[in-house]
């Protein structure tokens, strides 16, 4: 319960800062998404998908811009996040439907980057084992290491 309401306190501090920079729905979506993971590396797109009470795929498809952000999912999300409706009000929906200047896309590609990067726990613990002794930059070498095929090691 306490770290629940703490992840709560954690989106309203978003949300405002949201209204200032003018960010849309979806780069408050990443940015919890990424700040939840910062706290715990082992947390997933999964786990966040549980606590908004939506499939992984459909939050997936949203964040990367392949699902259309209806004002209802909007609004369903943000009631998860713990968001009043005031808050939700003042986020836009779209990046896309204010300006789309190419610094606006540059920094969406950057935050999507960012999210590939710690989606998964073994991209950490690559990174960790070039660190080791004896390291071998060779994927069947790094997927014995880790338990892991070698197409995720590569």
């Amino acid at each position: 319960m306490e770290a629940n309401e703490q992840a709560q306190k954690r989106t309203s501090q978003q949300v405002q800062r949201a209204e200032v920079a003018d960010l849309s729905f979806r780069a408050l979506l990443q940015r919890e998404l990424l700040s939840r993971c910062r706290n715990n590396p082992r947390y997933s797109l999964r786990a966040f998908a549980r606590s908004l009470e939506v499939e992984p795929s459909s939050l997936s498809q949203i964040i990367n811009w392949k699902r259309p952000l209806t004002t209802k999912m909007k609004e369903r999300l943000g009631r998860a996040l713990g968001l009043t409706r005031d808050q939700l009000a003042k986020i836009p929906s779209s990046e896309r439907a204010q300006t789309g200047t190419s610094t606006e896309q540059a920094i969406q590609k950057l935050a999507h980057d960012t999210f590939a990067v710690i989606s998964d726990w073994y991209h950490y613990a690559i990174l960790e084992l070039t660190y080791i002794d004896g390291f071998k930059s060779d994927a069947g070498w790094i997927a014995l290491r880790l338990g892991i095929s070698k197409a995720q090691a590569k």
